[in-house]
């Protein structure tokens, strides 16, 4: 008698922008609950953990964004089934992720842009929200990450210190300042680093995401966990 054997082969797809936007609203919670129960003692400690679940908070929802897009086109090249694009927009798409990933020139914002167009539908303002709030977030997120120290006299304003930094005057007045922060400290890095910078960045890049799929007409892959992405 003789005998066969079949093998099956199993294939899964991990989704990171899943993780990375749900990590940005936790890390803001944390960084929120931190001001608020924030009595007056300050603590270099206190300081370390609450500016570490700001920074992560921005970081993770940039992360996002760049998740997002580069999935979207990861799944027209592969032509993957779930895919809710029309065939010939997931064809075009093939064909450009092609170019972007030999190029890898192409910054994030572009590559929605690109979507956006070979889908034939209107791109982004970079002038007007939230398009303008992800520029100014994306330049924070390198500010952080390519940080270099400068000097500041007490009382020292953003205006005065941003002759590099001319992004951080479009930040003042999109989010409230850091409790735990004196008035004499200066805007960038001390006050900037708050929960409200927090909940900004994780809500303006959910801003962004959800406008650019009502733009294609889709529905956005993290709709079935929307009620965990709270900064609140």
């Amino acid at each position: 008698m003789l005998g066969w054997k079949e093998e099956v082969t199993v294939k899964s797809r991990l989704y990171l922008s899943l993780q990375h936007i749900q990590s940005a609203c936790l890390f803001a919670r944390r960084s929120g609950q931190i001001e608020k129960e924030y009595d007056g003692n300050f603590s270099t400690e206190l300081l370390t953990e609450y500016w570490a679940y700001v920074t992560a908070s921005i970081f993770t929802a940039v992360s996002f964004l760049e998740a997002t897009i580069n999935e979207l086109f990861a799944d027209a090249e592969e032509k993957y089934s779930e895919n809710p694009l029309d065939s010939n927009t997931k064809a075009l798409m093939a064909d450009k992720w092609k170019s972007i990933s030999e190029k890898r020139r192409t910054t994030m914002m572009d590559k929605f842009d690109i979507a956006l167009t070979v889908a034939g539908k209107p791109i982004f303002n970079p002038e007007e929200k939230p398009a303008q709030d992800v520029v100014l977030i994306v330049k924070l997120r390198n500010s952080l990450i390519h940080y270099y120290p400068e000097w500041m006299n007490d009382g020292t304003t953003a205006s005065m210190i941003t002759t590099k930094k001319k992004f951080i005057k479009g930040l003042i007045r999109k989010f409230p300042t850091s409790p735990l922060m004196s008035k004499n400290n200066p805007f960038f890095p001390d006050k900037c680093l708050s929960y409200g910078c927090a909940r900004w960045a994780v809500e303006s890049s959910l801003a962004y995401s959800d406008w650019f799929y009502a733009r294609l007409g889709v529905s956005a892959p993290y709709e079935h966990i929307r009620q965990y992405l709270r900064t609140i």
